[in-house]
């Protein structure tokens, strides 16, 4: 019995865990639904239900609040980036998706499909997570 205690408690922190990190990534788990391990999308049947437990889903809400106001208080600095240090303060990308026009520290740059731009990292950064713009090596 205990055993079978151990592995069930085992078996909610690693869901936790994962939602955690889906949290820190900046996934919201509950607009989409999803079906069996948490974070495979279930998009060619929308009409399943969340693998989610109605706990996980408060769970996620409430982690997700106290993340922000956790990084409301620096605003300045993105508690999400990477811990590494960039090996390369410019990098060369591609533009994958129109992303119009965004600003820079050293002015403003068009972001059009199948164009490629030497800028800074840190400028970029946040497109190259979220899809508009390939990293060149």
């Amino acid at each position: 019995m205990r055993r079978n205690k151990r592995c069930l408690l085992a078996y909610h922190r690693v869901r936790a865990e994962k939602l955690e990190q889906m949290c820190w990534s900046g996934k919201d788990v509950l607009d989409q639904t999803y079906h069996g391990d948490i974070g495979q999308s279930n998009r060619a049947n929308p009409g399943s239900e969340s693998s989610l437990s109605p706990e996980e889903e408060e769970y996620f809400r409430q982690y997700n609040d106290m993340m922000s106001t956790y990084k409301g208080q620096w605003t300045d600095i993105d508690l999400t980036g990477s811990l590494e240090p960039p090996r390369d303060l410019f990098v060369d990308v591609r533009v994958l998706k129109d992303a119009g026009e965004i600003q820079t520290e050293y002015g403003s740059i068009n972001l059009t499909k199948n164009s490629q731009f030497y800028v800074r990292l840190a400028d970029v950064e946040r497109l190259i997570a979220q899809g508009f713009l390939q990293r060149l090596n």
